[in-house]
């Protein structure tokens, strides 16, 4: 490992399940142990990948015990601290709900699954005349899904995703395109009606969500992966 970077790494920032974050300046050093049983898809991914709501790869090394990739840091926090302390207002929120959605297209028209798309994944970059935009980030448990059909079920070694969000699939070890979908379904519950998705919808806690998010709640929370909408169909049908 080049011994400059290795000089980057010293006071811990954030440790989660997978991974130990590090802050140096402007930067993020994720270091994720190669022994873990999770995908090692995260930095081939990013390598590939190349669109304005994705966080991008600045650098990317590793050596026999832990890959590391430096990114860039967001000061303002991921949507899940934004929402919960008022500083996005949900009224406003339409305005930014494509960059929900528009890197999950982009990934699925590539063949990748995030599998753990929750508000604590999408980081808060604020651009000029105070707008918003979404960063889609934490590819850890991210896949390929090459099958010909979107609704093909393929084998995991071990379970992902975080509990509320992960689709029902995921615990008998299958994904498709459509654990996204889940996933996404979930995650626009969780922020119009305040409260987790737990299998069933509270529609009382929906009476000032427009009509077309709680149809896209309601159907991509669908149990049947196979009957859930595809992204492409909530961009372009659900949304217009």
């Amino acid at each position: 490992m080049n011994i400059m970077i290795r000089n980057l790494i010293k006071k811990e920032f954030l440790k989660t399940a997978t991974s130990t974050l590090y802050r140096h300046k402007d930067s993020i050093i994720k270091k994720t142990p190669k022994n873990n049983n999770f995908p090692k898809n995260e930095a081939n991914i990013l390598k590939t990948i190349n669109h304005k709501n994705i966080i991008k790869l600045d650098y990317y090394e590793e050596d026999l015990i832990n890959e590391y990739l430096m990114m860039k840091y967001y000061p303002y926090g991921d949507l899940h601290y934004n929402l919960q302390e008022n500083i996005i207002n949900i009224k406003n929120y339409d305005s930014i709900i494509n960059d929900l959605i528009d890197p999950i297209c982009y990934l699925h028209n590539n063949n990748i699954v995030h599998l753990d798309i929750k508000c604590e994944n999408y980081l808060v970059d604020y651009l000029k005349n105070n707008e918003k935009k979404m960063i889609l980030f934490d590819f850890n448990l991210s896949n390929y899904h090459n099958s010909a059909s979107y609704y093909d079920l393929l084998d995991i070694d071990v379970k992902v995703g975080t509990k509320y969000f992960m689709a029902p699939e995921m615990d008998d070890y299958k994904f498709s395109k459509a654990s996204d979908v889940y996933s996404l379904g979930s995650m626009l519950y969780c922020i119009y009606a305040k409260q987790y998705y737990k299998k069933e919808i509270n529609y009382d806690l929906l009476k000032d969500t427009p009509d077309n998010i709680i149809s896209i709640i309601k159907d991509s929370t669908n149990e049947n992966s196979k009957e859930r909408p595809t992204i492409f169909d909530i961009k372009y049908y659900y949304l217009n």
